[in-house]
């Protein structure tokens, strides 16, 4: 995980933040693959990034390559992970990355499968993306 920026107590635990495109936020500046967005989520430790394909630099840091060897093969086992964070992201992840070409059955099989996670953020981000 990469943590980008401490907590602001504006920000609630949860929350989360999707990114299309190119950014400046709090200092950070990001670049997103339209096609697979990078997402973060709010912990108590700070931003953490969720998944997504692009590039991000931390306010004072060198940029970060991230995603770009992202696949449904590297993400599926990761919805039976014991950590609920990594549950949601293999579930987002699942969903951008599978959504097309010859991994789409296997993504839509995993993503079936944790509609039965019991963290309903889990069940939440499977469902959104088999929808997509």
């Amino acid at each position: 995980m990469i943590i980008l920026f401490p907590l602001y107590h504006w920000f609630d635990v949860g929350a989360e933040l999707t990114i299309r495109g190119s950014v400046t936020i709090l200092g950070a500046e990001i670049e997103s693959d339209t096609s697979y967005p990078i997402t973060f989520k709010m912990t108590s430790k700070g931003w953490v990034l969720m998944c997504g394909r692009g590039k991000v630099k931390p306010a004072g840091a060198p940029a970060i390559a991230v995603g770009q060897q992202d696949n449904v093969e590297t993400w599926l086992p990761l919805l039976r992970h014991k950590d609920q964070l990594a549950r949601e992201a293999a579930a987002e992840a699942s969903g951008w990355i599978g959504a097309e070409g010859d991994d789409r059955g296997a993504a839509i099989k995993g993503l079936l499968t944790a509609l039965g996670d019991p963290a309903w953020e889990v069940r939440r981000n499977a469902a959104e993306s088999l929808e997509g």
